[in-house]
Formats: structure tokens, C-alpha cells, sequence
């Protein structure tokens, strides 16, 4: 084909046309195509993203139930476990 005096540009889109976009070594950035670029930095950007807030969450962890924070604060000197659970007593009765 280069000897028929075509353009490089002219011959791969002379493949492309019979082949397909898959003959290329990289895909055409148009179209569906714009996806294989954007979605991997994407995926990593969010996957950062919900790590970052895991850890956080992991490394400050909050109390287990409203009372026990309450009553830690009160410096009440029964254990936050008996008192949580005498008051579920009461409510029972």
C-alpha cells in the first residue's frame, strides 16, 4: 500500500474499516471508547476514597451506645455494663 502511494493514516484506516478499532494497538479517544480511559483512574480515585474513610473510621471508633458515653461522662462509678443493664430491668417490669 505505501508503494500504491497511500499515507500511513490512509492504511490504518483502511484496516480499521475491515478489521475493526481492535487492530489498533491503542483505541481510537472517542466514543465508547473514552471509557477505557476514564473508568480505571475513576475506580482508583473512589477505592482511595472509601479506604481513607475506612481507616478513619477504624483508628476513632465511637462508643457502642449512647448511654455508655453518657455515663462515662456523668463519672458514675458503676460499670457502664451493670448500669445498661439494671435500666433494661427496669424497663421489663
Amino acid at each position: 500500500m505505501l508503494a500504491e502511494g497511500k499515507t500511513e493514516d490512509e492504511i490504518l484506516q483502511h484496516f480499521v474499516d475491515q478489521y475493526g478499532a481492535r487492530v489498533l494497538a491503542e483505541p481510537p479517544k472517542e466514543g465508547f471508547f473514552w471509557l477505557i480511559y476514564l473508568l480505571p483512574p475513576a475506580v482508583i480515585l473512589v477505592g482511595a476514597v472509601i479506604l481513607f474513610r475506612s481507616l478513619k473510621e477504624w483508628t476513632n471508633p465511637k462508643p457502642l451506645h449512647p448511654f455508655q458515653a453518657g455515663h462515662a461522662a456523668k463519672g458514675d462509678e458503676k460499670d457502664a455494663y451493670v448500669a445498661l443493664l439494671e435500666e433494661e430491668l427496669k424497663k421489663q417490669k
